[in-house]
């Protein structure tokens, strides 16, 4: 009878219908937990590079500072060298000052004691040549490492 088979697709009909409701809630609430998942997703990526970010700005403070440390000793150390050089040069005008007027001296009494002057100039070594270079490299980290940065990203 077309009333039984009426009623019957009906009944069919609803039920679909709220399968499609179910479904489409059950479609929504993935949305909501995707949305989620991606912002957990996205914070967790955030913290990460902040941590990376303050690691590396720690690096750079520590390597920066070994820079300076470096400058600070090489500075140090070129200027107590020329501190000395100064001294020696000093020295060396004052002696030749006193020798060249023993010599102008007609009378060699002054001679041994001029001669022994000039031989005081040279019982320390004087150091012409800097104490310190200007090599300061900054060595780079091997390709694999800067790889793996890019592979992270």
């Amino acid at each position: 009878d077309a009333r039984a088979c009426v009623n019957s697709l009906l009944a069919e009909s609803r039920r679909n219908e709220r399968s499609i409701e179910e479904a489409i809630e059950s479609v929504r609430a993935m949305s909501e937990r995707v949305d989620a998942s991606v912002q957990a997703a996205a914070s967790e990526l955030r913290s990460l590079m902040h941590l990376h970010m303050s690691a590396l700005e720690e690096r750079k403070r520590e390597l920066l500072q070994r820079v300076d440390t470096i400058r600070q000793t090489k500075t140090k150390n070129l200027k107590a060298q020329a501190e000395n050089l100064a001294l020696a040069k000093t020295k060396f005008s004052q002696t030749i000052k006193s020798v060249e007027a023993a010599t102008a001296d007609e009378d060699n009494t002054h001679l041994t004691s001029a001669f022994q002057e000039l031989l005081q100039l040279y019982t320390h070594p004087i150091h012409l040549i800097p104490h310190e270079n200007d090599v300061v490299k900054f060595a780079v980290p091997d390709s694999q490492l800067l790889s793996q940065y890019e592979l992270f990203t």
